[in-house]
């Protein structure tokens, strides 16, 4: 009596013998469909990588003026939010703005405006020109603080004005770059859970930055934060994977309230990412 493995292997010879051609050309269609994918997200979503790994990375720092805190961050202020340099005379492709990622999240509109080879004082968009317009930057997206630029010749001056619609000021900034190297970035799929003491669900409005959450604050206006855990992954997967998230928490009091944040690509909750990723989740299970 013939075994399972012998069933098994008799199946399978009797399957590749009829189908084997369109078996292979299966297998060869999905191997280039991966093959594409991966070189479209090393290489077409990286392209700001690779252009500037040859650029001529300045630091503006020791430039600014505003003032510093304990943890050598810059505050921008209501007061003094327009970052002015004079006399640069350097090629820019790009500004990086390095904001504190600890600090709760906001949306800022940010305006720059230089002089150069082609223009000699500061100009917006007129009915011969085309200045820069505002760019939104997001205190807690890395990607959005890169700013391209399109210039001509040396840039002289530079004027960089940090505002925006409700901006919480002061806003803490690490860094500003001239020049800097785009990092190289896979699109980041997240899981987040927190709970707490709270009056009511909290609700997440997209126009309304305030509303926005990070692990950083220690409460919601419907109450205190207990615990949190976060998972974020930047790598893709067609098999089913365990995770296990670790709950961080402030209290030892009994939480009312929880909320889950699933989203395929980071940030897809405030509506930014890739609306291609997908994230399928099978069972979530609280372990006390």
């Amino acid at each position: 009596m013939p075994t399972v493995r012998q069933n098994i292997a008799y199946a399978y010879n009797g399957f590749m013998s009829r189908h084997r051609l369109a078996a292979v050309h299966l297998i060869k269609s999905a191997l280039a469909i991966v093959l594409i994918s991966l070189l479209l997200e090393t290489f077409l979503f990286n392209i700001n990588y690779f252009t500037s790994a040859n650029y001529n990375t300045i630091s503006l720092n020791d430039k600014l003026t505003l003032q510093e805190t304990v943890d050598d961050q810059y505050k921008v202020t209501a007061v003094n939010h327009v970052l002015e340099f004079s006399n640069l005379n350097t090629e820019v492709h790009n500004i990086w703005l390095n904001f504190d990622y600890r600090q709760p999240a906001q949306d800022l509109r940010v305006k720059i405006q230089f002089t150069d080879d082609a223009h000699h004082t500061y100009f917006d968009s007129t009915e011969y020109t085309v200045g820069v317009p505002p760019v939104g930057v997001s205190t807690f997206s890395d990607q959005s603080e890169y700013i391209n630029l399109n210039t001509t010749g040396l840039v002289k001056n530079l004027r960089i004005e940090i505002a925006g619609d409700d901006v919480s000021y002061p806003i803490k900034l690490s860094d500003i770059v001239l020049n800097a190297h785009h990092p190289f970035d896979f699109n980041t799929t997240r899981f987040f859970v927190c709970m707490g003491k709270w009056s009511s669900y909290h609700k997440i409005d997209t126009n309304d930055q305030s509303t926005f959450f990070d692990p950083s604050q220690e409460s919601l206006p419907e109450g205190p934060i207990y615990g949190h855990g976060d998972w974020l992954n930047d790598t893709s997967q067609s098999d089913w994977k365990k995770i296990v998230i670790p709950i961080k928490y402030r209290s030892d009091e009994k939480p009312n309230y929880l909320m889950v944040t699933a989203s395929a690509s980071y940030r897809g909750d405030y509506m930014e990412g890739n609306k291609e990723s997908r994230m399928y989740i099978d069972d979530i299970e609280f372990v006390y």
